[in-house]
């Protein structure tokens, strides 16, 4: 009994200590924190001038630092959205002058084209006209194109119709502005013509897919490789214009290869209109 009640009053009197340490604490916390408080403002009243001026030079530092760097950044990012937009300007530009060059280039081919023609056309005393045309048929019997000229430019049916000084075509179809010629090839096509080295006159004729010679003499053995070329013996197409050259296939017998390939041809073509008959033997 003694025991516990000795035990009983050990810790009454921890609890009375513990509570009084705290309340000390708390007061000590106190009392220090004013008396910090107090010394600041204390030493706030002493040094307050220079307290001030310190805090003035450092708003005067940083409004001089902000007031440079703000408009050096402003000005930074209009030039570089300007320099976007001048870029994007000339990249522009750059692919316009692009676009033309290719353009003078094709244009340059053409007028080249159309040069070469009228150079290899001029060695004959002939009328003729020179058309873009576009091919529109290709099968096994005939191989026509069309020609951007007709009656208004004075073109007949049966007029030839040539490429670089090596015939083409023959017009079969005439309207007001456009035509139609079949190739050479075509089946039905007859050509007047003579072989350059051996002089035999015969006619070409076309079966649709090559062109064979036909009346020909019966002993012509040595023919394969001569220029084929018209004869004039029509009297309506010029002569010495070059068809092909002799080719013989397995069998033995000749046919004419065209030098006109419509694959590797350009955009355009020369009509003949008529022949000066006192140049025409």
């Amino acid at each position: 009994m003694l025991s516990s009640k000795r035990d009983k009053v050990v810790k009454q009197n921890t609890s009375i200590i513990r509570v009084v340490i705290r309340i000390f604490v708390l007061n000590a916390s106190l009392f220090l924190s004013i008396l910090i408080c107090g010394l600041l403002v204390i030493f706030a009243s002493i040094y307050r001038s220079q307290i001030q001026g310190t805090i003035d030079q450092l708003l005067i530092t940083s409004n001089r630092y902000l007031s440079f760097r703000i408009p050096d950044l402003y000005y930074k990012m209009s030039n570089y959205i300007d320099a976007n937009y001048e870029n994007e300007y000339l990249r522009l530009k750059v692919s316009g002058l692009e676009s033309q060059i290719i353009g003078y280039k094709a244009l340059s081919a053409e007028i080249a084209e159309l040069k070469s023609m009228l150079s290899y056309t001029s060695s004959y005393e002939i009328d003729y006209i020179t058309s873009e045309f576009l091919p529109i048929s290709q099968d096994i019997m005939e191989s026509s194109i069309m020609i951007f000229a007709g009656i208004n430019q004075g073109l007949q049916e049966k007029q030839l119709v040539t490429s670089k000084d090596n015939l083409a075509a023959i017009l079969y179809s005439v309207r007001e502005k456009t035509s139609r010629a079949k190739l050479i090839h075509s089946y039905g096509v007859k050509i007047p013509i003579i072989l350059s080295k051996s002089n035999i006159r015969c006619i070409t004729f076309g079966n649709g897919s090559r062109i064979l010679l036909k009346y020909l003499p019966q002993d012509v053995n040595d023919i394969e490789g001569e220029i084929v070329l018209t004869s004039g013996d029509a009297k309506i197409f010029p002569p010495g214009i070059r068809v092909g050259i002799v080719k013989k296939d397995p069998g033995g017998i000749f046919y004419v290869k065209t030098f006109f390939d419509i694959n590797k041809s350009g955009k355009f073509i020369s009509v003949i209109k008529a022949i000066n008959s006192d140049k025409v033997d």
